[in-house]
C-alpha cells in the first residue's frame, strides 16, 4: 500500500456521510456512578435489550433493523493492542483478510504480502453502509500494517459470514440481492484512483493529485462525488466538474418522476457547499434563498418537495424545513439523520446537547421528543421512509446495553405552517 491510501482513508472518519452519532470517534464510555433516569409517559415500546459484551467498548458509530432484530455497532476490544471490530447484537463479524492474504502470496510468489494475523488487526472503522434490505454491510477499515480495506458480510446469523474484500477506502454503494457484487469503492488502479465496481454509469477516474472526500451518492446512472485537491473541495457529476473551490462540499440527490415520462424517476442534483462562515444551497443548478445558514444533511422527500437540512446559529443547530425553522424556539448541540416518512408529513432526525454535564441525544419527529435520552441512538431510515413505522436503538453506557424499541403510535405531524 502506498502513502497516497493512508491520505485517503484518513479522511474516511472526518468526511464520509455517517449518522450524527458518528461525530466523533472515542469512545461512548459509561459515566462515574450515574443511571439514566427513566422516562414515563412515552409513547414507545422497548422490545430486546441487548448486553453488550463486557470487552467490547461502543463507538460512536450504529444501525439499527426495521423489525428491531438486529444491531449494528463498531466496538472497541479489550486489550493491549488497539482493535476494532464489528458487532452484530453480540456477535464479532469475521473476515477473511489472512485467508485471502495467503493465496495470494501463494498464488504471486510476492513474499511482500504480509501473513501475519497482526497485520490484518483493525485499528480504525468506519463507514457502516447496509444494504435496503440488510441482506449485507459494508465497512471501511484501517489494518495494523496492511492498509486500507473495504469488507462486506452478509447479515444471515449465526455466521455472517464476509464475502467482499477489496483494497480502498468508502463503501460507496450497496444495492439488490447480489450483495457481493453490489459495491463500489475508491480504489487504486495502478496510479490512479478509480471508483471500482458494479454501479450504473460510466467507470469514475480522479485527475491526479485528488483525493476522494467521503463515498460517492449513486442515484440512477447519475454518479456525484467530491475530491480533494490543494486543500480545497470540488463537486463532479460522472466525471464533469459542478463546482469548486470550497471548503467542503455535501452533495444529494432529489428524486422526482420525470414532466415527459410520469412512470419514470429522475434525480436532480443538489448541494450544500461551505466556505468560511457562508454556505450556499443549490438544486438542479439554482441557488435557494434562505435566511438560514446550511450546514449539512440535505435530504428531499420523493418528489422534491419538502425538503429539510441543518442549519447553524451561533455554533447551535436546528432543523430547517422548507425555508421554515422545524423547532422555532429551541436548537441543539448538533442535529442530524434527518428523514421525511412515506406521506412527506413528518420529519425524524436525531438531536444532541449537554446534559447535566455530559452529551446525550434522542430522536425527534417535528418538534417533538419521541425516545428518552441515550449515549448513543439511531433509527431505522428505510423503514420511515416507506411506512412511517420508526424503530430505534439507544446505547445506555452505564449498563453497557443497548435498548431497541419502536413508537406504539404515529407521532403528530408537522405544524400547517410547515410545508
Amino acid at each position: 500500500m502506498g502513502k497516497r491510501w493512508w491520505m485517503i482513508f484518513a479522511l474516511v472518519l472526518a468526511s464520509a456521510a455517517c449518522a450524527l452519532s458518528a461525530e466523533d470517534s472515542q469512545p461512548v464510555k459509561p459515566p462515574s456512578g450515574e443511571q439514566p433516569a427513566p422516562v414515563s409517559g412515552a409513547d414507545y415500546k422497548v422490545i430486546q435489550e441487548i448486553q453488550v459484551p463486557k470487552e467490547y467498548m461502543v463507538m460512536p458509530v450504529m444501525r439499527v433493523k426495521g423489525d428491531g432484530t438486529l444491531v449494528l455497532y463498531v466496538a472497541q476490544l479489550e486489550g493491549e493492542d488497539l482493535e476494532y471490530g464489528v458487532i452484530a447484537n453480540t456477535t464479532r463479524l469475521s473476515n477473511r483478510l489472512l485467508e485471502t492474504a495467503k493465496q495470494q502470496r501463494e498464488k504471486t510468489g510476492d513474499t511482500r504480502i504480509p501473513v501475519d494475523a497482526a497485520a490484518y488487526r483493525f485499528t480504525m472503522v468506519a463507514d457502516l453502509a447496509v444494504s435496503p434490505l440488510w441482506q449485507g454491510v459494508a465497512y471501511a477499515a484501517m489494518t495494523s500494517s496492511a492498509g486500507p480495506v473495504v469488507l462486506m458480510n452478509r447479515l444471515t446469523p449465526p455466521d455472517y459470514a464476509p464475502v467482499v474484500c477489496v483494497s480502498g477506502a468508502f463503501p460507496s454503494w450497496l444495492f439488490g440481492i447480489g450483495v457481493g457484487e453490489s459495491i463500489a469503492v475508491w480504489a487504486r488502479e495502478g496510479s490512479k484512483i478509480k471508483l471500482i465496481g458494479q454501479y450504473p454509469g460510466d467507470r469514475i477516474e480522479l485527475e491526479e493529485g485528488a483525493t476522494p472526500v467521503g463515498p460517492a451518492v449513486i442515484r440512477g446512472p447519475r454518479v456525484a462525488y467530491v475530491v480533494s485537491a490543494a486543500n480545497r473541495c470540488s463537486l463532479f457529476i460522472n466525471g464533469k466538474k459542478v463546482c469548486g473551490d470550497y471548503d467542503a462540499i455535501e452533495p444529494a440527490f432529489c428524486p422526482r418522476l420525470k414532466a415527459d415520462q410520469p412512470n419514470a424517476t429522475e434525480y436532480a442534483l443538489a448541494y450544500i457547499a461551505r466556505s468560511g462562515e457562508k454556505s450556499v444551497l443549490v438544486v438542479d443548478g439554482k441557488v435557494q434563498e434562505t435566511e438560514f445558514v446550511p450546514v449539512h444533511d440535505l435530504t428531499f422527500a420523493f418528489g422534491g418537495d419538502p425538503y429539510a437540512y441543518a442549519a447553524s446559529s451561533g455554533g447551535r443547530e436546528f432543523v430547517v424545513r422548507n425555508g421554515v425553522r422545524v423547532t422555532k424556539d429551541r436548537d441543539f448541540a448538533r442535529v442530524g439523520f434527518l428523514t421525511f416518512d412515506d406521506k412527506k408529513t413528518k420529519l425524524a432526525y436525531i438531536a444532541a446537547d449537554v446534559k447535566e454535564g455530559r452529551r446525550k441525544e434522542w430522536v425527534m419527529i417535528d418538534d417533538r421528543k419521541v425516545t428518552p435520552d441515550y449515549d448513543l441512538v439511531t433509527f431505522t431510515q428505510e423503514a420511515f421512509r416507506i411506512s412511517g413505522a420508526l424503530t430505534f436503538a439507544g446505547l445506555d453506557a452505564g449498563k453497557n446495553s443497548i435498548a431497541v424499541g419502536q413508537l406504539e403510535e404515529p407521532a403528530a405531524p408537522a405544524a400547517s405552517g410547515q410545508r
